[in-house]
């Protein structure tokens, strides 16, 4: 829905179809996180599953795909996120950055307070922390103008909202140690792979 929107209706959409796409976007993605919230039926399943999307949003915001898209047209990432009202717009020699919310940060988010509600967690807490931290995050974005992974500081939020209910024993720990080993190599050879195939 919001895909064909934000694509197919030229450079210069109708404003009104500009708010059907990031609706039909956030829907989507919120759908989305909300289903996936099934499968985590133990709270010790999330810490993981939150570091691992930092990590891959930091890479490709740095390496991967959405540093690619933002090099050759950073109006793909714009069509393709929310939007935040308000402060997108530019005048003259002053301009204020692009702030957008991407459709993996709206899935995480989701994700979280789906885990919240099934677990019991205290929901006002994780929402508290989800609003501060992102905008500590978009914050940061208009400041400096950098690309920022939202990811990092929706995944933190629900790590520091939910601490005390993460609860492993030393051989689950030892089990984490080794997959983030191995996510980390994985990460350095794919690095390694982007750097040498732009070069060449």
């Amino acid at each position: 829905g919001w895909y064909l929107l934000a694509y197919r209706l030229g450079d210069r959409p109708p404003a009104i179809a500009g708010v059907a796409a990031t609706l039909c976007m956030v829907v989507a993605m919120a759908a989305l996180g909300r289903v996936l919230g099934w499968l985590f039926r133990e709270p010790g399943l999330l810490p993981p599953a939150l570091v691992l999307a930092g990590v891959v949003d930091i890479w490709g915001v740095n390496q991967g795909v959405v540093a690619k898209v933002a090099e050759q047209s950073a109006e793909t990432i714009t069509k393709a996120s929310a939007t935040v009202p308000g402060v997108a717009a530019r005048s003259g020699a002053f301009a204020l950055a692009d702030l957008s919310i991407g459709p993996g940060d709206i899935a995480v988010a989701a994700l979280i307070l789906a885990v919240a509600v099934q677990h019991g967690f205290d929901l006002r807490r994780n929402l508290l922390w989800m609003y501060g931290l992102t905008i500590i995050g978009l914050s940061l974005v208009l400041a400096t103008g950098w690309l920022v992974p939202g990811l990092v500081f929706i995944g933190a939020a629900g790590l520091l909202a939910n601490r005390e209910r993460f609860i492993y024993t030393p051989a689950e720990k030892k089990t984490l140690a080794v997959a983030a080993g191995l996510i980390a190599i994985l990460l350095v050879l794919g690095t390694v792979a982007l750097r040498a195939a732009r070069q060449g």
